[in-house]
């Protein structure tokens, strides 16, 4: 089947799966590697959208996530958002 997502790639944005590598998430190479951070019944439905854990996009695989703890963003989103906050805060001066 041909993902939902597909323009994420056409925008060089790399799959959930490397973006998960970069969080210190451990990288998936079976469908039950993302159950620790997925509902089982999303992952099910993500195996009925993408052949393979590689295929699966940035953006329906960050939404998959269960919420951290008094969050409302999963673990691979939440490293994105504080390594972007961290980098402006780094870089302006006015911060």
């Amino acid at each position: 089947m041909i993902p939902i997502f597909y323009a994420a790639r056409d925008h060089g944005v790399r799959p959930y799966n490397d973006y998960r590598a970069l969080c210190n998430l451990t990288r998936a190479r079976t469908w039950s590697d993302f159950e620790r951070e997925i509902p089982s019944n999303i992952v099910a439905r993500l195996k009925q959208l993408y052949e393979s854990v590689d295929d699966v996009d940035l953006f329906p695989g960050g939404l998959s996530e269960t919420p951290l703890p008094g969050g409302v963003i999963g673990p691979t989103f939440s490293c994105i958002v504080a390594g972007v906050f961290s980098r402006l805060r780094k870089c302006d001066r006015f911060w």
